[in-house]
């Protein structure tokens, strides 16, 4: 008879085949049993961020799979049991408690590294003024956990989402928070410019000197590193500077618009760096989330508006966090040009905004985006081929066509190299099924949405 801890490595290794390897390794693998109670599985954790994340977002999926492999268990209890899992010493207290340095002993100090970066930071985003709701609290808490063992756990962490919901924000936040303590050199800069810098070095005969210069950093942070893309030398001296930095256990921190394994034209070696740590995303805000960030914005600016006129502004702008801040500053500069802000008015204008950030696309465009992120030719889902890695993309667009163009069926058929129309039905249904129960296919539609709609 299996012990209960063959049958939880049981459990763990069909788990990890459903989750992504980030995920497994951030949660999953670090966990034991720690003994088995009547219909109890009790299992050690090693902090109580993994014990909250696995009771939240965890517990159904685990149970189920558990429950195949145990069927006397009714119930999973999580234990936090942080010596079990300590192979090095203690972690270092909290950011803000940290003392300072007090001697140029000290190695952050010493002659020839630089200054913290101030000036590349925006001082206004903080995480003082951070929304978080349930379309973010994965990226929070995970900043919260980098902050407090920098290096350690999270690392590197990758964040992703679509335009204008707040990645900047929070990664630029991250930055400011690590400055309150001179211990840190913090280092922020887009892709696009880190690829602009190196070929000036390139030009001017600098490279090792641009080398150098990263390593003077134990917090790197890269903005917008899907602009990487297709850009080979920028890649290669990047993934040299990721590993000089990672393997000294400093911070890295990575924002983009799209999963890595979207990114087009991205080394294999690279994307493998960049799915090695924590993976967060954020998602489009609900309507109580707009709300919360509306009122919070007016907070700011020490504005008030009425209520229902909040509500009415978070359900005609749902796009992103960005249109919404436009819509409120539009709305509160009416107010100030006319001095009174009738219920029409707000109507008349929160409909012409919403006109302005409504979006279209094509047939080609969503091929071309979908074929993008699953890493295939376009032309095969146009043709009759019947090859295995086609198949589930092509009902991807399938669904699309139908869900953004209101395509009917026989014309999906048509566009697609001539399909009968019941196949075009099995395909929409086969989708909106699997997306009742994946999380990962949900996330993955959202990113190429959202891709579909920015160009």
């Amino acid at each position: 008879m299996p012990t209960p801890q063959e049958l939880w490595e049981t459990a763990l290794g069909e788990l990890e085949l459903e989750v992504s390897r980030a995920n497994f390794n951030t949660w999953l693998r670090n966990t034991k049993v720690l003994e088995k109670r009547d219909e109890i599985m009790v299992i050690g954790v090693p902090d109580s961020f993994t014990k909250e994340w696995l009771e939240k977002k965890y517990y159904d999926r685990i149970f189920t799979v558990l429950k195949g492999v145990a069927r006397d268990v009714k119930k999973i209890q999580y234990e936090i049991k942080t010596d079990l899992f300590q192979t090095a010493p203690s972690p270092p207290p909290p950011l803000r408690e940290r003392p300072k340095p007090v001697s140029s002993s000290t190695a952050w100090t010493q002659p020839g590294l630089s200054k913290p970066a101030k000036g590349e930071l925006n001082p206004r985003y903080l995480l003082s003024n951070f929304v978080v709701g349930p379309f973010n609290e994965l990226a929070y808490a995970a900043t919260l956990g980098i902050l407090k063992n920098p290096g350690e756990k999270f690392n590197p962490f990758f964040l992703y989402g679509g335009i204008g919901l707040g990645k900047t924000h929070l990664i630029q936040a991250m930055g400011n928070a690590f400055l309150e303590s001179d211990e840190y050199r913090v280092k922020y800069i887009s892709a696009d410019r880190f690829s602009s810098e190196y070929i000036q070095s390139v030009k001017t005969g600098s490279i090792q000197e641009f080398k150098e210069s990263y390593s003077k950093f134990n917090v790197l942070i890269i903005d917008d590193v899907q602009f990487f893309a297709g850009k080979e030398k920028s890649q290669e001296i990047f993934f040299h500077t990721f590993n000089h930095l990672y393997q000294k256990n400093h911070q890295i921190i990575l924002s983009s618009d799209r999963p890595a394994r979207a990114i087009p034209m991205l080394q294999a070696r690279l994307r493998s760096r960049f799915e090695g740590g924590m993976i967060a995303d954020i998602a489009n805000p609900g309507l109580e989330s707009r709300v919360a960030i509306l009122t919070k914005k007016l907070e700011e600016r020490g504005a008030t508006l009425d209520q229902d006129i909040i509500e009415m502004m978070a359900q005609k702008i749902d796009t992103n966090i960005r249109e919404l801040q436009g819509a409120l500053i539009t709305v509160l500069n009416y107010c100030e040009l006319h001095g009174s802000l009738p219920k029409e008015a707000v109507i008349a204008l929160l409909d012409q905004l919403s006109a302005l950030n409504k979006k279209t696309t094509s047939f080609e465009r969503i091929v071309e985006i979908v074929t993008q992120f699953y890493n295939i030719d376009p032309q095969l889902l146009l043709t009759a081929s019947r090859r295995k890695d086609t198949s589930f993309p092509r009902q991807v667009v399938m669904y699309l066509l139908r869900r953004e163009l209101e395509y009917s069926y026989p014309i999906i058929g048509k566009k697609l190299g001539g399909k009968d129309h019941s196949t075009i039905m099995y395909a929409c249904k086969k989708i909106e099924d699997m997306l009742k129960d994946s999380d990962d296919l949900r996330k993955d539609l959202e990113v190429i949405t959202d891709q579909i709609y920015n160009f």
